[in-house]
């Protein structure tokens, strides 16, 4: 199996299903790339509530009394 130091970044393409189930879209990548695809049913709600679960998160490490216990350890 290859294996690669470089990150590579996922994309997010929002198609919409076309009739008989057909699904086109555009990836930037050459002729010829193997490529994986995960498809999942899109919910812009979905989305928000990452956003907002990832932002409330980063509140836990702004407090100044933990990092005066951190500091001091």
């Amino acid at each position: 199996m290859a294996t690669t130091s470089e990150a590579r970044s996922p994309l997010k393409i929002v198609a919409t299903v076309q009739e008989q189930g057909r699904v086109e879209f555009k990836v930037p990548f050459p002729a010829g790339a193997k490529i994986a695809a995960f498809i999942v049913e899109d919910d812009d709600a979905s989305d928000l509530e990452f956003m907002a679960a990832a932002s409330s998160s980063v509140d836990f490490w702004d407090n100044g009394l933990d990092d005066a216990d951190w500091n001091n350890a």
